[in-house]
C-alpha cells in the first residue's frame, strides 16, 4: 500500500490521505473505520459500479462493524441533479444516520460529486470517503 499525504495550499485548509494498493477494495471497512467511529456508514454508486463491487465493498465495512446503508444512483452526469441529492437524502435520514456517519462514494465522477455534496449537506456535514474505481 502506498499513502500519500495532499496539503491544499490555501490557508487554514486541511490535509488528506490517498490510499492506492492492490485489493483496497477488500479493506475499505478498515479505512473508513480509522477515520470514522460512527456506528452506521451511508453507501452510495451508480448502476454501472454497484453491479460489480457493491457487494464487496459493503462486505468491507460490515465486517468493520458498520450498519451500511446503502443508495444506488443512475448512472451518468444528467443525474447529478437536486432530484437524486434529495433521494440519497432520504435514503440515509431513513436509515437513521447521525452527524458522524461517513458516507462513503463508491464510483468516479458523478458518483463521487453527488455523494460528496450529500456528506457535506447531511446533518449540516459529516465525514466523507471516496474509492474511485
Amino acid at each position: 500500500m502506498k499513502t500519500i499525504d495532499v496539503q491544499l495550499p490555501a490557508a487554514g485548509a486541511f490535509a488528506y490521505p490517498v490510499r492506492v494498493e492492490a485489493g483496497g477494495l477488500d479493506r475499505v471497512g478498515e479505512a473508513v473505520r480509522a477515520v470514522a467511529t460512527a456506528p452506521s456508514c451511508g453507501l452510495v454508486t451508480d448502476s454501472i459500479v454497484g453491479p460489480l463491487y457493491l457487494e464487496r465493498v459493503k462486505a468491507s465495512l460490515e465486517a468493520a462493524g458498520y450498519r451500511v446503508i446503502t443508495h444506488v444512483i443512475p448512472a451518468g452526469e444528467q443525474h447529478k441533479t437536486f432530484a437524486t441529492v434529495g433521494a440519497v437524502l432520504d435514503t440515509l435520514l431513513v436509515g437513521r444516520v447521525e452527524r458522524a456517519t461517513p458516507v462513503v462514494a463508491l464510483g468516479g465522477g458523478g458518483v463521487g460529486d453527488l455523494a460528496g455534496f450529500v456528506a457535506a449537506t447531511l446533518l449540516r456535514g459529516g465525514p466523507f470517503v471516496q474509492v474511485p474505481t
